[in-house]
Order: C-alpha cells, then sequence, then structure tokens
C-alpha cells in the first residue's frame, strides 16, 4: 500500500496489487459513477466539476483531480460526502440519506478487492490525503441487507 507521499491527488483509490483487469475496471467505473453523483450534487448549485485522472506509474494508485478551477470548500464537501457515506456503511447507517445505492455499490465492489489472508492485496480510499481502509466486512455487512446493486 502507498504513503501519503505517493498519493497523486486528495481522492485517489490505492489498490495495492494483483488485480485482475476485469477487477480494475469494475472498481475503477464504480467508484467514477459514485465521485460523479456525488460531484452533480455541486452542478445544481452551479459548480460544473469536470474530473481528471491521474495515474502513478508502477503502482495501483488511481486519483481523481478536478481539472477544472473549482473552490477549496466545494472539494471538501464532496471529500466530506464520501467519508460520511464511507463511515455510514460502516456503522450500518443504512437510513442516512446521503447513502445512495452507487455507494453501496462502490463500496461494496471495493470491498470485495480485498483478501482477509493476503496483506498486499487491499485497498485505501485516500480523502484529502486521509487514508481510509477498505476492509472485507464490507462486503458482508451490505450483502446482510441483500440490496439489489447495479452499475
Amino acid at each position: 500500500m502507498a504513503t501519503r507521499e505517493e498519493i497523486p491527488t486528495d481522492l485517489t483509490i490505492d489498490f495495492g496489487d494483483e488485480l485482475e483487469p476485469k477487477e480494475f475496471i469494475d472498481a475503477v467505473k464504480s467508484f467514477f459513477a459514485y465521485v460523479e453523483e456525488v460531484a452533480g450534487k455541486k452542478t445544481e448549485q452551479g459548480v460544473d466539476i469536470k474530473w481528471a485522472v491521474k495515474v502513478k506509474e508502477g503502482s495501483c494508485l488511481v486519483g481523481f483531480q478536478p481539472s477544472s478551477i473549482v473552490p477549496r470548500e466545494h472539494l471538501s464537501a464532496i471529500y466530506d460526502t464520501i467519508e460520511q457515506d464511507f463511515n455510514s456503511v460502516l456503522k450500518e447507517k443504512f437510513s442516512e440519506p446521503t447513502v445512495s445505492e452507487k455507494a453501496k455499490n462502490c463500496f461494496s465492489i471495493l470491498s470485495r478487492l480485498t483478501n482477509r489472508e493476503e496483506e498486499s492485496k487491499g485497498v485505501r480510499l485516500w480523502l484529502d490525503r486521509r487514508p481510509h481502509d477498505i476492509i472485507p466486512d464490507i462486503a458482508d455487512i451490505l450483502d446482510k441487507y441483500k440490496t439489489p446493486f447495479q452499475l
């Protein structure tokens, strides 16, 4: 897993290593759909956010960086929303209005990429350059509620 200094953007997924191509594509697609959903709420407020992908050579780090000038408070609100959704899923508080199906889908897909036996096969979400470990239990938590997921 990467260190804080290796993270290319404030919003980054660290996939550890040994991902199959389909796993990688599904995870990035799901995460980006979720980020677009959260950022779309800012678009409704008159702030149009376009994202650029930043990939660090020799790693499984995929960062998303706003490609336009976006006020810091809008980006902070996006990172805060993602962090709140993540914490709500961990605490099984699905009544929270912000935890969308895309959020649940994203966290479930990322969780399924982790491996309980292999330390190197993990997933870490970096929000505002703060690490949040995606654990296998997230998929188990979401499975208990049997919510149908779709990309």
